[in-house]
């Protein structure tokens, strides 16, 4: 698929939400829903096309990455990082955690990632996310 295609995709999900500013992050997001296509993929009998695909991450990743950022919590024991750095840092933990947990949620990813790096005094405030 071309680049402009998927950028074009992403623009119709993602980019109208306006929520998560990119930057020159654009071919990172590509790859998580590459990612997102590849495992949806394993476990049905069919192939997701790319455009499903991205409804699919939007739907079940990114909304859930949004109701946290939007919650105030996590970007308040976070401060220094913005909504997209968030994302990224708390996916890459997440993935990191299922490694050792297939089944470990986004939500508790996050409140791991919180209680690692949150700043002491912060750390308490994981337990409202």
């Amino acid at each position: 698929m071309s680049e402009k295609r998927e950028l074009e995709t992403i623009k119709n999900v993602l980019l109208q939400d306006d929520f998560l500013p990119l930057g020159g992050r654009f071919d990172e997001i590509v790859t998580h829903i590459e990612e997102h296509k590849y495992f949806v993929n394993q476990n049905i009998p069919w192939e997701i096309t790319w455009d499903q695909a991205v409804f699919s991450w939007y739907e079940n990743i990114f909304l859930d990455v949004k109701r946290i950022l939007k919650s105030g919590v996590a970007t308040f024991a976070l401060r220094e990082k913005s909504n997209v750095e968030f994302y990224f840092k708390t996916m890459d933990h997440w993935h990191l955690l299922k490694e050792e947990n297939p089944r470990v949620t986004y939500d508790c990813a996050v409140n791991s990632y919180i209680k690692k790096f949150a700043k002491p005094y912060l750390r308490w405030l994981r337990h409202f996310v």
